[in-house]
């Protein structure tokens, strides 16, 4: 629980403001599931969202002024975070193979991390999502083998068109979240072939200050955690 919940404080003008990978799928359902119920008690327009795409630096930093009440990043609880934040786990993002149509995986209807053994893998570099690749790592480690890199510079969201382009025989692994946000950017000479193994996924967070004295976090708080467990 919050301090403001704790000391039962108010405001006068409802807002709330969420950063991070604002624009995942999964992150969306949630955002609109916070925003109808919000809605009903406090009227629309109450949630502004700050995209990490957008500006990377203050839509993920806790102590930017001003900054997000929430933050919805990739994270697992063996990830270091600032004294006085709270990380709740929310979601399993399952993650998917991007092969050109001529590789042997483009045939398949879904793999296993084990087919992925003897692949070259696509390491983006150069932007926030280089952070993601602790996950992909750890499934292949999980798996038993330690995945062959190719380290590629990737500063914006569109060069996905370029490497993806170029992707011949390498793979990009993405969560499926990214690739449905970003297929604009993947080339149609590629296609994204499910991962259907427990072990491959990146852990959804949401992060949030205990010092922040905004009371609606306790109630998104409250509409989050039951909506995971209606879905458990």
């Amino acid at each position: 629980m919050t301090i403001a919940a704790k000391q039962g404080a108010s405001m006068l003008t409802p807002h709330l403001t969420i950063g991070g990978n604002v624009g995942l799928k999964t992150v969306l359902e949630r955002i609109t599931l916070m925003a109808n119920r919000f809605a009903q008690e406090y009227g629309v327009d109450i949630i502004e969202m700050n995209d990490i795409e957008a500006d990377p630096r203050t839509s993920i930093d806790l102590n930017c002024d001003p900054a997000p009440d929430f933050l919805f990043l990739y994270i697992d609880e063996t990830d270091e975070v600032e004294e006085g934040t709270e990380v709740q786990q929310l979601a399993r993002v399952p993650l998917a193979a991007v092969v050109n149509k001529n590789h042997c995986l483009a045939r398949r209807e879904r793999i296993v991390l084990d087919d992925l053994k003897s692949e070259t893998f696509i390491k983006l570099e150069g932007n926030y999502v280089s952070g993601s690749w602790r996950f992909i790592e750890s499934a292949c480690l999980e798996a038993g083998f330690t995945p062959t890199c190719r380290h590629v510079y990737f500063p914006r969201v569109t060069d996905f068109l370029r490497i993806t382009f170029n992707l011949r025989n390498d793979i990009l692994v993405l969560t499926t979240d990214y690739i449905e946000q970003y297929s604009t950017f993947i080339s149609n000479d590629c296609i994204a072939v499910p991962i259907d193994d427990p072990r491959a996924f990146m852990p959804l967070a949401m992060l949030y200050s205990m010092s922040n004295s905004n009371p609606l976090i306790d109630e998104a708080l409250e509409i989050l955690l039951s909506d995971n467990e209606s879905k458990a």
